[in-house]
């Protein structure tokens, strides 16, 4: 009986292109990258250095090659990840998928790409990198970050998405100015996404970023990752940006409570049926909660208050008020969220302490 040998996989070779291994280009770019000296209108590469350097390979796939990695991206399982940050859909860590496009271009990325991408920075990797999968359907984003974390060193994206994404499909990579304290302040520049081309940036406390909302029904496909290495950038320290501590209630006449709250609220019965509903279901709403005239005061003031976008936008950029307002349905509203009776009130709904005796 004949035992059928197992089939071995075979590869795709995938090298660099001729010219990014000229010694002429790595030099030009070597010298470029370290003077903040821009790239723009090469068929190569590009490089732009406003509001920090970041750096692509144009075509650096051929076109075969890419259209199969698109594929075997496309088969895996992708799990989606929702949080006040972000908006996508990932799949497992890359480094154990054994398909024969995802596996050679992986091994392309740790040799000659990161061997160019060492020349062109003076360092030296280690042997740890991330990879995986990345999909941006239609209303997903990555709102502003940095990528500071541990060891990290270059970031570095390598895009998949269709040859016809332009800047209307939305899904740009936004880089932001930093303020004096290296807080992210207004998006200096959006670079659109290109088919095979692979671009990276040494992370740092002034690399914020963010990926913009997908505007089309189409799919912003790329696989992302980092370079790590054992001296990864000095970071300054954070300015503090601590948020306010909260006060205990203040003690106050139970008036107050009742000039505010629909008095429903104040009835034992309802606040035993209102407890039950938050014990069965972990979360209750309570409409109406406010009586009609403070309610239309309020929000009357609201609507005519004069808003402002509030920052910084690496943990916010919400319209709001830095002081609280100045009108008497403002001052008071504070007074009543102050009060120890209105702080019972939902201790009394929910059974939970919200703030400890003293």
């Amino acid at each position: 009986m004949m035992v059928k040998s197992k089939k071995r996989k075979i590869l795709p070779t995938i090298n660099l292109s001729d010219d990014l291994q000229k010694q002429s280009i790595i030099n030009d770019l070597q010298l470029k990258y370290g003077n903040k000296k821009e790239i723009m209108n090469s068929k190569l590469l590009y490089l732009t250095t406003s509001p920090f350097n970041v750096c692509a390979f144009r075509n650096v796939l051929d076109e075969d090659v890419a259209i199969n990695l698109l594929q075997e991206i496309q088969d895996l399982s992708f799990v989606f990840k929702e949080n006040d940050l972000l908006s996508l859909h990932q799949t497992m860590d890359l480094n154990d998928v054994e398909s024969p496009y995802i596996s050679a271009v992986r091994d392309f990325i740790y040799s000659d790409v990161k061997k160019l991408i060492e020349k062109v920075i003076g360092t030296n990797f280690n042997e740890t990198i991330d990879l995986h999968g990345i999909a941006f359907n239609q209303h997903n984003n990555l709102l502003c970050h940095s990528d500071c974390l541990s060891s990290r060193h270059t970031a570095f994206i390598l895009y998949l998405v269709p040859k016809t994404w332009n800047t209307t499909c939305g899904g740009t990579l936004d880089l932001f100015e930093s303020d004096e304290n290296n807080n992210p302040v207004d998006i200096a520049k959006s670079l659109c996404p290109e088919f095979n081309s692979f671009t990276w940036f040494e992370v740092s406390d002034r690399s914020w970023h963010q990926v913009s909302e997908v505007l089309v029904d189409d799919t912003r496909w790329s696989i992302s990752g980092w370079f790590h290495s054992n001296s990864p950038p000095q970071l300054m320290p954070l300015a503090d940006q601590s948020l306010p501590t909260l006060s205990p209630p203040v003690e106050a006449d139970l008036d107050i409570l009742k000039s505010w709250v629909s008095l429903k609220y104040l009835n034992l019965e309802i606040s035993s049926e209102v407890q039950q509903q938050f014990q069965d279901d972990s979360e209750v709403s309570l409409g109406e909660f406010l009586n009609d005239e403070k309610y239309a005061a309020l929000v009357n003031e609201l609507l005519n208050a004069d808003w402002e976008l509030l920052g910084p936008r690496k943990q916010k950029e919400v319209p709001g008020t830095e002081e609280p307002g100045v009108r008497w349905s403002d001052r008071r509203i504070l007074v009543l969220t102050e009060n120890r009776c209105f702080c019972c009130s939902p201790l009394s709904l929910h059974g939970v302490t919200t703030f400890r005796e003293l």
